[in-house]
């Protein structure tokens, strides 16, 4: 796999993974306790939803950012960061025609391989690539499917 391949591979994976953030609320000792009650549970929740077809990257920057709180400490915005995550993940997700982002990005490296193997120009590919990865870590999920649409139109072009 090229250097584009990896990279976007990579950027794939944080959109499946993005979400499971560890919960563990060691660093914050006994008063973790009530936040360990909030987060109980809370990544079965999020795949649910996903699979529901909610959008992980509703959640994800989140998950991250609980991740940091719960590591560095800071319980009172760990708090707020999944009773966030928990809104969201509570209201059931409104189904939409065709696939879903996490579906058009799933196999979307292997893609981009084959692409390059059979001789497309993945100079076309590498730009994209970068700014999916900056919209996934922003949490633009309508620009990220934007750019995997982009992506998608120059590694399998609709034949006319």
């Amino acid at each position: 796999m090229n250097v584009h391949g990896r990279r976007t591979a990579v950027v794939i994976l944080c959109l499946g993974w993005a979400y499971a953030s560890t919960f563990s609320t060691n660093a914050l000792g006994k008063e973790g306790d009530q936040l360990e009650q909030k987060t109980s549970g809370l990544s079965a929740k999020v795949d649910a939803w996903i699979k529901e077809g909610g959008n992980p990257m509703k959640v994800g920057p989140l998950g991250d950012k609980l991740d940091g709180y719960i590591k560095n400490g800071d319980r009172a915005n760990a708090e707020k960061t999944a009773d966030a995550i928990l809104k969201i993940v509570n209201v059931k997700p409104v189904k939409r025609e065709g696939p879903t982002l996490q579906e058009k990005a799933n196999g979307l490296p292997a893609k981009v391989e084959a692409y390059g193997k059979a001789g497309g120009d993945t100079t076309k590919v590498s730009p994209l690539a970068e700014k999916l990865d900056v919209y996934i870590k922003e949490g633009d999920a309508a620009k990220a499917e934007e750019t995997i649409d982009k992506i998608l139109e120059i590694v399998e072009p609709k034949k006319k």
